[in-house]
């Protein structure tokens, strides 16, 4: 066994946020948010990982996570019990050598394919035992790996995650473990890249994602010309056209209206 998990939250224990780390848990589980609560805690135990094997700079979450870490990077951890919910982890790894600690992170490995459709996407799931010596839930991971040459980066959702991109990470603290994030503008990118089927649209966890990204943004104090230089024209005019149509909907950390009206005056 790995002891990946199991060996965090000893550690955990050995510090002072524990007593915080443990009455978290069981608020999830108290308000029917322990799925998302274990995924944290497998997340908190991955990139603890990566950390311990000089691989701090070497990963970033994207994705449901990488949005729930931009919104706790303003509104805190108390935002985790008023997020949606959170069914898989996706992340990127800067550079392949770092594979290995993938392969040994799970207790039980229920899976661990290479993805047959996307290239360099590799897809795993299975459980870590915690500290109680209780098996998690089981989680799935998707992990995308540089496309060649590290240094042209690694193309997710027709979005490039570039050593530019690497750059801008946000690390934010989870119960003393610091996290890496992609930076807001780079989720959007992905986010509105997102098409499902032939109508072009994407589900309601997207707008809600998108939604958040445009209040981080703002919180961030990314400008519309800075929009204009990280989102090619064709993905401005998307945004545009979602603010139109559901930039109102109210969400954690909405945008401001003069913040959209900006947006929206961006000709393209």
């Amino acid at each position: 066994m790995s002891d990946r998990l199991n060996e965090l939250e000893w550690k955990l224990l050995e510090g002072k946020l524990f007593d915080e780390y443990k009455s978290f848990i069981d608020r999830s589980r108290s308000i029917d948010k322990e799925n998302l609560c274990s995924n944290i805690r497998y997340m908190m135990a991955l990139s603890n990982t990566f950390n311990e094997n000089s691989g701090e700079g070497e990963y970033m979450f994207i994705g449901g996570m990488g949005v729930l870490g931009n919104l706790v990077s303003h509104l805190g951890m108390g935002a985790i019990f008023n997020s949606r919910d959170i069914h898989d982890l996706d992340l990127v790894i800067k550079y392949r050598d770092y594979e290995f600690l993938l392969g040994t992170f799970l207790d039980d490995v229920y899976s661990y394919n290479k993805s047959l459709s996307i290239k360099d996407k590799l897809s795993f799931s299975g459980s870590c035992y915690d500290i109680e010596d209780k098996f998690l839930p089981r989680a799935r991971f998707d992990v995308y790996f540089p496309n060649g040459n590290p240094k042209k980066g690694t193309e997710i959702n027709y979005t490039i995650i570039d050593e530019n991109k690497w750059e801008k990470v946000r690390k934010v603290d989870f119960f003393g473990v610091p996290i890496n994030f992609v930076d807001p503008l780079t989720l959007l990118s992905t986010k509105l890249n997102i098409n499902s089927g032939s109508r072009n649209s994407r589900e309601k966890k997207d707008d809600y994602d998108i939604i958040n990204l445009l209040g981080v943004a703002e919180k961030d104090k990314y400008s519309t010309l800075d929009l204009e230089k990280n989102l090619s024209t064709d993905l401005i005019r998307k945004l545009k056209e979602f603010i139109k149509e559901k930039g109102k909907e109210k969400n954690m950390l909405n945008p401001s209206e003069d913040y959209l009206t900006k947006i929206l005056s961006i000709e393209v």
